[in-house]
């Protein structure tokens, strides 16, 4: 053979295969595409594609896949190996200046370096990244930029300039059609709404986030914007909505493996606590956040739970550890926020705004008229929808006992009441009649909207029977209540079998007696250090043909007798080591251990056991469970 024929041979005979080529770019796009899902994947397919791409020694294919390695290490805050492959990817595609490479490299040195607290630093590289998706005309990683850019303005109180590019980064992504984008330009914008004071513009923000994230499935993006929506329903002071939307977050973190999320979760879930006046947990998951954010070197969420732990010394009256707290918070602020570095993060704007301003002059946003519209109807109706249920579940608050109305006829007594949902199936009645009280734990069919409808039908049966038929026995009660529902569900054309359970008692202040009647839910009677308890019939109030009647227990109370009643969402709560239900028997005894605790303190430690055994799991069921000593 020739020599010139071997040597194109050899060049031939070298050439990497056109499956591996493709096996490769398969990888690093399924890398990029699960990353809002699984980034502990997409780490896992980049790393594979890097080793592929090193034995061909194809170096476009290495940087590419160093660039993701980049990214996706910063999204897990692993700063330094973020830091390690994004410069090492910037080193190879500065050689062809102003590329998508080059500015996908910026863009994450950029964001490490803000999340670290070298905002000037990070704020300088993100203009350099912005200004090549500019210049390549990329609308989606602009977009992206800016939102990042408005953030370091937004830690700095510079609401203006952070409102500027929070709103360029939702026009660019409306223009597109990119939903996530939109979203991610939605969640800031709520925030700065929120400290602004606008409580109802913050909600529809972050109400249309949520519902885009949604559509798209971004889990990473979706735990951000439940997120966003515990800080405005905490503003609205809807404590344990906010925690149930905190902790939703806190799932979705801790399933993507993302630090920053859950350290920014757990501090608010300590605000939360805080505010309830649940002083040990606000201070465990205070300290949770603090460790956290000392780990990723994030200066923003150390310095803030700093100050929490120093609110929650004060409120203590702990002083010598309130000044310790104090003290670092106010040393780990200065790093992040002095006055010089403020001051230089507001000229870097103007900088780059003078340096923009011929461009921008130049620059005719697009807008799509019909996408605009589209998107403007499906937002009013979602909010109509909200209200709707929003006021639905104000109509609900109003028609449970008031807790000092609760106190004034049961001084040793309380309500343990988490619903689901906005609106709840499970309610809590009570009724005065004489010298008689009736009370009772209700269990609808169903949770959210359903079970609210039906918990009214159950609510204006019983005020209907004590009030104008003057009924006050329980089983009488009971059996008067399945009538009534089998009224309120007749229908020719539908065959309804919704109805409820419960546990209904008839206080007898004069004889000092107690009569009960159950629907499936028991009554608890704890006296002398045991628990009897009284079994309720096996059926629902509820549309059937087969009922019983139901029975009635007498028991002679004595004073200090303490009894309960509850629907069974706390014991079906699925949750612990073993991610098994709570069940019963466990409930049993946690109620017995605890009867050393007054009925006021034994609420706190049920709720607290609650969530500690929930853990991460959702909250399966409403759940109501009533104490009171006699």
């Amino acid at each position: 053979m020739a020599p010139s024929l071997r040597k194109k041979y050899r060049r031939i005979k070298s050439r990497p295969s056109p499956k591996i080529i493709a096996r490769i770019d398969t990888l690093l796009e399924n890398a990029l595409t699960i990353r809002v899902k699984d980034v502990d994947m997409s780490i896992h397919y980049a790393s594979d594609a890097l080793m592929m791409a090193k034995n061909i020694k194809d170096k476009e294919r290495i940087a590419r896949a160093k660039n993701y390695l980049g990214l996706f290490y910063m999204i897990t805050c692993n700063n330094p190996q973020a830091l390690y492959f994004a410069e090492k990817a910037k080193a190879y595609y500065s050689r062809k200046p102003n590329t998508a490479g080059e500015a996908f490299a910026l863009y994450t040195i950029g964001s490490v370096n803000y999340k670290t607290a070298n905002h000037e630093k990070g704020l300088d590289i993100l203009f350099e990244s912005l200004k090549i998706w500019r210049e390549i005309g990329d609308k989606h990683n602009e977009s992206k930029t800016l939102k990042a850019i408005g953030y370091i303005f937004e830690i700095f109180d510079d609401y203006d300039n952070a409102i500027k590019n929070y709103t360029r980064c939702l026009e660019l992504s409306r223009e597109i059609g990119d939903k996530n984008g939109e979203s991610n330009a939605c969640n800031p914008l709520s925030g700065i709404y929120l400290k602004q004071g606008n409580l109802k513009k913050a909600d529809e923000l972050i109400e249309l986030s949520i519902k885009l994230k949604e559509e798209t499935g971004d889990l990473r993006g979706i735990a951000f914007a439940y997120y966003g929506k515990g800080k405005v329903l905490f503003e609205q002071r809807k404590y344990i909505e906010a925690e149930e939307y905190y902790l939703k977050s806190l799932h979705l973190h801790f399933e993507m493996g993302e630090p920053m999320g859950e350290g920014l979760v757990k501090r608010k879930l300590g605000q939360v606590y805080l505010a309830r006046g649940f002083m040990e947990k606000a201070e465990l998951y205070t300290k949770m956040a603090l460790e956290i954010g000392e780990k990723i070197e994030n200066l923003d969420i150390t310095y803030e739970a700093y100050f929490q732990l120093y609110t929650i010394a004060k409120m203590r009256g702990d002083i010598e550890l309130s000044l310790e707290y104090f003290e670092k918070f106010h040393s780990v602020r200065e790093k992040v926020l002095g006055m010089e570095t403020s001051g230089k993060i507001k000229a870097r704007e103007a900088i780059h705004s003078s340096e923009l301003s011929g461009k921008q002059a130049e620059i005719e946003r697009l807008k799509n008229v019909e996408l605009k519209k589209a998107h403007d109807e499906i937002e009013h109706k979602n909010h109509e929808i909200t209200q709707s249920i929003r006021y639905a579940q104000r109509i609900q608050q109003a028609i449970l006992p008031s807790a000092q109305r609760w106190r004034t006829e049961f001084p040793e007594s309380f309500t343990l009441f988490l619903p689901r949902d906005m609106v709840s199936g499970d309610f809590f009645w009570m009724k005065k009649k004489g010298n008689k009280v009736l009370f009772s734990a209700i269990d609808c069919t169903g949770h959210g909207v359903p079970g609210a409808m039906v918990s009214m039908v159950g609510y204006n049966g019983l005020n209907q029977l004590v009030e104008r038929l003057n009924v006050t026995k329980p089983s009488v009660v009971l059996d008067n209540l399945c009538r009534f529902v089998k009224l309120a569900f007749k229908s020719e054309d539908l065959d309804i079998h919704d109805g409820m359970d419960m546990a209904l008692c008839c206080f007898n202040k004069k004889n000092f007696t107690l009569e009960y009647a159950g629907a499936n839910n028991p009554l608890y009677l704890v006296r002398d250090v045991e628990l009897i308890e009284y079994k309720a019939d096996k059926q629902q109030i509820g549309n059937y043909s087969d009922m019983n009647l139901f029975t009635n227990h007498v028991i002679q109370l004595k004073p200090g007798d303490r009894i309960y009643l509850m629907t069974d969402g706390y014991a079906d709560q699925f949750g612990g080591p073993k991610h098994k239900k709570f069940k019963s028997s466990a409930l049993k005894n946690l109620l017995l251990n605890i009867q050393t605790q007054n009925m006021h303190k034994q609420c706190d430690v049920l709720f607290k056991n609650f969530h500690d055994w929930r853990g991460l799991h959702f909250q399966v069921d409403d759940v109501c469970v009533l104490g009171v000593e006699f």
